[in-house]
């Protein structure tokens, strides 16, 4: 009996996007890769191109929020229903562009509803002359955040466990994590410890540890960074595609 073939231009594409320098756009390629099969990073070429060819070169993986270190040489990834999109950065890259925009896109792949734009935000100050930021919180999995608007304290630092009723909602957890703007990541902070904030965000990201998805984070990124403006041709094939061989014989475009 003859075998079928699925035609290579019928195959399933995964899209990669890549931060390669601090800063500089990523590179954009789509992959064909069906779901539940694994692929070697180390045999996409133009990866390894991109890590000047050095295959212990550490990249990061943004896997359930969160920055995940992978080594190119050694790492293997399995393309399953909800990752149609692969977010990877190298090692030591902070500032990346296009982050918000990318996690818009993948919210949109997963069906996940943005928050609306008029949510409510809950008063937490008694003084208003003070400098004050919108925090956004994400309290459960999947769900939207919620808002609360707090003052700085007398000597320009925040301080979060002090505002009533933010602690309401921070309760039980002493330890939360925060978007730091400048790192692209989350890291862990004491609601009671004191911290300062940059004058040019009006906005505070925090989510409880655990948390993967959290609805809305690509447009808040969007304000934060000032990503206006969208590169041409971002999201769209304009031209023909090139492909590239992969080492195992699979194709790269």
């Amino acid at each position: 009996m003859d075998t079928l073939r699925v035609p290579l231009s019928s195959q399933p594409l995964c899209r990669f996007v890549l931060w390669s320098k601090d800063g500089d756009m990523p590179l954009w390629r789509m992959v064909r890769l069906a779901v539940g099969e694994r692929i070697q990073l180390r045999d996409l070429a133009w990866l390894v191109a991109a890590c000047d060819n050095v295959l212990f070169t550490p990249i990061e993986i943004l896997r359930d929020g969160l920055w995940r270190a992978l080594q190119l040489g050694d790492a293997e990834l399995e393309l399953d229903e909800l990752s149609g999109t692969q977010l990877l950065r190298l090692a030591g890259i902070d500032r990346c562009p296009l982050l918000g925009f990318e996690l818009e896109d993948i919210d949109r792949q997963l069906g996940i509803p943005r928050p609306a734009t008029d949510a409510a935000v809950r008063e937490n100050r008694d003084v208003f002359t003070l400098r004050s930021i919108r925090i956004v919180l994400w309290k459960q999995d999947g769900e939207p955040p919620v808002y609360h608007r707090v003052s700085f304290n007398d000597d320009n630092t925040l301080q979060l466990g002090l505002h009533s009723p933010l602690d309401e909602d921070l309760a039980p957890w002493n330890r939360v994590l925060m978007w730091l703007v400048d790192e692209a990541d989350w890291v862990a902070v004491s609601i009671s410890a004191s911290f300062h904030v940059s004058a040019e965000y009006d906005s505070l990201l925090l989510k409880f540890p655990g948390i993967a998805l959290t609805p809305g984070i690509g447009r808040e990124l969007n304000v934060l960074t000032a990503s206006a403006q969208v590169p041409e041709g971002f999201g769209y094939m304009t031209s023909p595609v090139t492909e590239e061989p992969c080492r195992n014989g699979m194709t790269s475009l």
